[in-house]
């Protein structure tokens, strides 16, 4: 595991920053934060270069990721960790969004390899 060393003013500001939020806002934070370390967990090399087509997605969900130039399992991991950017895909209406949203859950516990 690589250790980062963090300068003492970038915490400073990070701690600086959280104090002014209520607990609601922390906690998503929070969650997002424990979201985002499991998608960086995942074993990229195994399941990175794997094709979309591999997730057995509904063929809306495909060609909506193919539209949206996500070909592979790793481009649509890298993706995610802003789910803002999975939100806002080309042609992706909610039930697209819940089905992505499904599959990298399914993604993050291992359930796919």
């Amino acid at each position: 595991m690589q250790v980062i060393q963090y300068d003492k003013y970038e915490l400073q500001y990070i701690l600086d920053a959280l104090k002014s939020l209520d607990l609601p806002k922390c906690k998503l934070i929070a969650n997002w934060l424990s979201e985002y370390i499991k998608m960086q967990e995942i074993d990229y090399y195994e399941i990175s270069h794997k094709s979309i087509q591999e997730l057995n997605l509904s063929p809306r969900a495909e060609k909506v990721l193919k539209n949206n130039n996500i070909h592979t399992i790793g481009s649509l991991i890298n993706r995610a960790s802003n789910w803002d950017n999975i939100r806002i895909l080309k042609g992706a209406g909610k039930v697209v969004v819940n089905e992505l949203a499904q599959k990298i859950k399914e993604i993050q516990k291992g359930l796919v390899k």
